[in-house]
């Protein structure tokens, strides 16, 4: 049993496990929530030792980095992501942000965004930036999927057409997270949703 190892063991055990799970929840520029695994629910005495050794461990060492933001909030999310340290030496960080949609979106913004992770004005390596993921989420009941739809599709052709080779790369990984997301909701696979194929009445959407 844990409770039963001498200490040094113990603390070995818990940074083995501390330096290979570390998850962090940013909500704002600068402030970085970690959570604690499920190793710290075990008792009290576990909570006390592994989160007080656990809280001190930086911010580079995490291997999962959830950013939050509604809306392609520009000023909040680009703030956020340059608050967020390159990784420690051999570490593998995975970063997703997860974007709340609302009808209140404004393509502006998203513009605003791709182009400012293009440019790598971002205080993060390149290669760190280009491994940046997405996850969509919206209210079914209110978001208007379908203008929605039809507002990236017509962001595709200028960004295929029109714009950049890194631009290009930066709007293709939100275009097909949002197009699987959408997907899932009213069927319409990506490949369709490329194509121009829209639900209901399969009509052909020209854009």
């Amino acid at each position: 049993m844990l409770l039963h190892l001498p200490g040094e063991l113990r603390n070995q055990v818990y940074e083995c496990v501390a330096y290979g799970s570390m998850e962090a929840v940013m909500l704002e520029p600068g402030f970085a929530k970690i959570t604690l695994p499920p190793l710290s629910l075990v008792c009290r005495q576990v909570y006390h030792e592994f989160g007080t050794l656990y809280s001190a461990i930086p911010l580079s060492y995490a291997t999962n980095i959830i950013v939050y933001n509604d809306d392609f909030n520009i000023w909040s999310l680009l703030h956020t992501i340059r608050s967020i340290p390159s990784p420690a030496p051999n570490v593998e960080c995975s970063t997703v942000l997860r974007i709340g949609l609302t009808n209140s979106l404004e393509l502006v913004n998203v513009k605003a965004f791709i182009t400012e992770l293009a440019r790598s004005q971002l205080q993060m390596p390149l290669d760190q930036a280009s491994k940046l993921r997405y996850c969509f989420s919206f209210d079914l009941e209110t978001f208007d999927l379908h203008t929605w739809r039809l507002h990236f599709a017509r962001l595709a052709k200028q960004y295929r057409f029109h714009r950049s080779d890194s631009e290009q790369r930066v709007f293709e990984s939100i275009y097909w997270e949002f197009a699987r997301k959408a997907e899932k909701v009213d069927g319409v696979s990506v490949k369709q949703y490329a194509m121009g194929y829209w639900n209901p009445g399969a009509r052909l959407c020209f854009v």
